[in-house]
């Protein structure tokens, strides 16, 4: 085991010095506008073995100090994984061979306190934490010791924080306390330069008060590109030089939400997608190579998958995917910073299943030594799964 943790140490390491310092002639090339289509009702299942050509493993060392209740984010920078613990509102920082180093979170409203994180995220510029807080609007730093170096309010509710570069950074933001009727909208983009807001991308043409559900948008990056996705609409927009652009049009063929739905408000528009649970959407870039783009999306309340190949313009379109490479489970996949990986957090109780169910199907010798050894109060197991070129 000890073998396996270097090994994993040592690939962690290399994909973390490669993955955003690529020379000019490797970067993922641009192309056009292109329009995906998606069958929603496809019931083909897919290999891994067609789009992945490798897996490893790594064990979260579980302590009496750190029990992570949900991993809500993933981020790696260096030779350490941050994990936003989205139950307990807490930062939990292991080694890249899934020793813990310190977990950062006290409930309050004293300084470096907080109550619920809506989102969190490494400076890499700086070399520190930032951490938002929900419930008591307000911005906390800490360094990668998990002391306090600053904290301010925050008028905005912050959900999801991507910093460009030393005083650049994209936010999707609600719920602002402002004058201005346009600020009370939902789920707007703005684009802040030195903490000031600096540029709107959206809404464009929204009414003032509407909270649909078509303006709830979200990033992806890859090191060499920017999206920005409409979960309940059809494009997805490459930011560019601080302009955004249509890159991408989702185009289901059937199943999509109609017009007459996205016009309704928020919650109507909840009511009907869980009662009628016959509608695609939620589609989200997951993670991209110079070949392939992985996207996912919902449908009957199932993730589906899709491979769309840059080359033919075709997409893979796949109800679920089976691991064929290892004989084990394949969790729906989280968004990452690591470039052509597809990174799922595996829960205990989900691997004791896989081994009891299916500990003949396992081929793999690693995956079948964790699932012999793990016990169901252990943090979880991260699953790294390498998409080919």
């Amino acid at each position: 085991m000890k073998t396996f943790y270097l090994k994993a140490f040592f690939i962690l390491l290399l994909i973390l010095c490669n993955s955003c310092h690529r020379s000019s002639k490797d970067k993922i090339k641009t192309y056009e506008i292109k329009v995906i289509e998606i069958n929603p009702r496809s019931t083909e299942e897919g290999y891994l073995s067609s789009h992945f050509d490798s897996i490893f493993y790594l064990p979260l060392v579980t302590s009496d100090t750190t029990v992570i209740g949900s991993v809500r984010k993933l981020e790696f920078y260096n030779d350490k994984i941050f994990i936003t613990d989205g139950t307990a509102s807490k930062v939990h920082i292991f080694t890249t061979n899934g020793s813990h180093i310190l977990t950062i979170g006290k409930r309050g409203r004293g300084p470096g306190e907080f109550n619920r994180i809506s989102e969190a995220s490494v400076d890499t510029f700086l070399k520190r934490i930032l951490i938002f807080d929900f419930d008591l609007r307000k911005e906390l730093s800490f360094d990668f010791s998990g002391n306090l170096i600053a904290e301010k309010e925050n008028q905005w509710w912050i959900s999801e924080y991507l910093l460009l570069d030393n005083s650049k950074s994209l936010i999707r933001r609600s719920n602002s306390v402002s004058k201005d009727p346009l600020d009370k909208i939902v789920y707007k983009i703005n684009l802040l330069i030195n903490g000031q807001k600096a540029k709107g991308f959206f809404p464009y043409n929204e009414s003032p008060g509407t909270t649909t559900y078509d303006l709830s948008r979200v990033f992806t990056k890859t090191c060499n590109k920017i999206y920005i996705g409409q979960l309940y609409n059809d494009t997805i927009y490459l930011y560019e030089k601080d302009t955004i652009k249509p890159e991408l049009i989702i185009k289901y063929l059937s199943s999509g939400i109609p017009e007459t739905i996205l016009r309704k408000k928020n919650s109507e528009i909840g009511e009907k997608l869980w009662q009628t649970k016959t509608y695609a959407y939620g589609h989200q870039i997951i993670a991209e190579t110079e070949s392939e783009i992985f996207i996912t999306f919902i449908f009957k309340n199932q993730e589906h998958y899709c491979f769309f190949s840059k080359s033919s313009g075709e997409p893979k379109i796949y109800s679920t995917l089976k691991n064929d490479i290892d004989g084990g489970v394949f969790k729906e996949p989280i968004k990452t910073n690591l470039e052509g990986y597809l990174v799922s957090v595996i829960y205990p109780y989900e691997l004791k299943e896989t081994c009891e169910k299916n500990y003949n199907l396992i081929t793999g010798k690693e995956l079948k030594k964790i699932c012999e050894n793990i016990k169901i109060t252990d943090n979880p197991v991260l699953m790294f799964c390498r998409m080919k070129k």
